[in-house]
């Protein structure tokens, strides 16, 4: 007798419960590259692989690779979707400025180390233009995502 199962998912049933998404044991080696995916996530998976991918991009950062390079080695793992959002639907122009952004305010971060001026904003400019583009525009988050890429040098992202 075979189980009624599909090893492919489908519209009506995605499979969620195949990937377990609050898992937090995940490891990344900073020289590697690994396959990103957001084919069928709703908005709090979204999240997730976005949180993944900066935890990727921290780890990356201490293997001492620069942040330009670091956004080259996840844009590199796009598949699906983002694949074609990043060749298809962004523009030379575009691509250029993300990977081009500095961020020309001065500040202090979360740990109270000074932030200078004119550093290096890739991956998180990345970051928050996957999230305007594939999360749903109409929450609360649209404004404040808009806000801070407004405050990069990359007005034409938003």
């Amino acid at each position: 007798m075979q189980p009624y199962y599909y090893s492919r998912p489908t519209p009506q049933d995605v499979l969620i419960e195949e990937r377990d998404w609050n898992q937090t044991n995940t490891s990344y080696s900073g020289s590697e590259i690994y396959e990103w995916n957001l084919d069928g996530l709703i908005d709090r998976q979204l999240a997730i692989l976005v949180h993944k991918i900066l935890m990727y991009a921290t780890i990356c950062k201490n293997v001492k690779n620069t942040n330009r390079n670091i956004c080259k080695m996840i844009i590199a793992g796009f598949s699906g979707q983002l694949r074609g959002w990043w060749d298809n639907y962004m523009n030379l122009e575009q691509k250029a400025t993300l990977i081009n952004t500095t961020s020309s305010s001065e500040g202090v971060d979360n740990l109270g180390m000074a932030l200078v001026a004119n550093r290096k904003n890739v991956v998180y400019t990345l970051v928050l233009t996957i999230l305007e583009h594939f999360n749903s525009r109409f929450t609360n988050q649209y404004e404040t995502i808009r806000t801070l890429l407004n405050g990069l040098r990359c007005r034409t992202l938003g």
